[in-house]
């Protein structure tokens, strides 16, 4: 292998592992041995590329983000459809995407809860979900939906219906057929905007 190419390549080994044992164990019950053992590296290839815990722990949040939103980007990027379309579209990708990311919901999770004791976590995750609503609704301003005269709340709907159907199949076990909940939940977003242009005339 090209020594170019180790570097990188071990990090990404370290961090799936850090990243499985996270979802599988708790990431305050992972120990740079369990990661060494995962990884299968030795404690001083780990330790040059991550000085402490708190090193993987910062790489490993980013990481997870990052995997995020490639996948919401995918989702953003849906063009020439039509509101009810979209709506339809993003939340059937949601629920699927819950059903077969289980790991990194669970990392997810763990950042989450990590969260209230450290701020640092809390302003990452808090400036990730607010760079996704301002993109969502520049869209949203762009192709000129007609939603009501705040669409921070509309996209704020959507994001907290999004992470409902993303934990859901860990931890709510709302057992719907994907279609049954897309068709649902897609007539009660298009009502919401329905009534809502309607008290706005």
């Amino acid at each position: 292998m090209n020594r170019r190419n180790v570097r990188p390549t071990r990090q990404r080994q370290i961090l799936d592992a850090a990243e499985h044992l996270a979802a599988r164990q708790g990431w305050m019950e992972t120990t740079f041995a369990d990661i060494c053992r995962e990884a299968d590296v030795s404690n001083g290839v780990l330790t040059y590329h991550f000085k402490t815990k708190n090193d993987i722990l910062f790489a490993m949040l980013e990481d997870v983000i990052e995997r995020l939103q490639g996948r919401l980007a995918l989702l953003l990027q849906m063009q020439g459809l039509s509101s009810a379309d979209k709506i339809a579209a993003f939340i059937r990708a949601l629920s699927e995407f819950g059903q077969g990311e289980r790991e990194l919901i669970l990392v997810l999770v763990q950042f989450m809860s990590m969260s209230m004791q450290q701020p640092e976590i809390a302003e990452r995750i808090h400036t990730f979900f607010a760079g996704l609503l301002r993109q969502q609704v520049e869209e949203a301003r762009e192709e000129n939906v007609r939603w009501p005269d705040e669409p921070e709340v509309v996209v704020k709907l959507l994001q907290c219906l999004a992470l409902g159907l993303v934990l859901d199949p860990l931890f709510l076990g709302l057992d719907f057929p994907v279609e049954q909940l897309t068709s649902a939940a897609t007539a009660m977003f298009l009502d919401y905007l329905a009534s809502s242009k309607d008290a706005a005339q």
